[in-house]
């Protein structure tokens, strides 16, 4: 499961749903909280299945609790959280529509830290090299494993382009 900005950049280089009509933006705006809960409903359904999501750390914090389900359940999950400090799904959007932004930023949190607190492992990516290391070491372990990569979101306005007329009004 794949929400927020994550989707609609996805959306960019993979066919998914009906993105013409802009269908998938919207349910990016929407999920933006629910790659978590929706990773752990793909794992009850798919049990022998490694499951990978992908959220952003605003995202992600939404629905954070949902580790102790993930970890109690003893799923198997890579969640994949990209770290800016920021809800830049909602900045970006605000943006466009508003011409400015308020409230969309939030202190540091050190999620690899949460993710060990409920007994998940979390490992930091700190460079590009080490993404696909780490990765590939949280797919073959078992249980909930999450990857914080920081990120950087300056060019995320260039997403507006080429987005059907009135997707996010």
């Amino acid at each position: 499961p794949i929400s927020g900005d994550q989707q609609v950049r996805a959306n960019r280089h993979v066919r998914s749903g009906s993105c013409a009509s802009g269908e998938s933006s919207r349910r990016a705006s929407i999920a933006r909280f629910w790659a978590l809960p929706w990773a752990i409903a793909a794992n009850l359904v798919r049990p022998s299945d490694r499951i990978i999501s992908v959220s952003g750390d605003g995202g992600f914090l939404f629905s954070a609790m949902e580790m102790e389900t993930a970890v109690r359940l003893r799923c198997n999950i890579a969640h994949i959280v990209w770290i800016d400090g920021s809800y830049d799904m909602v900045r970006f959007q605000a943006v466009h529509k508003y011409g400015r932004a308020a409230g969309v930023d939030f202190g540091p949190v050190d999620l690899i830290s949460y993710a060990q607190a409920f007994g998940a492992k979390g490992f930091m990516v700190e460079t590009a090299d080490q993404f696909s290391v780490v990765l590939r070491d949280a797919l073959d372990m078992s249980g909930v494993v999450v990857i914080g990569v920081r990120v950087d979101y300056r060019d995320n306005h260039r997403l507006m382009e080429s987005l059907h007329p009135g997707v996010f009004h």
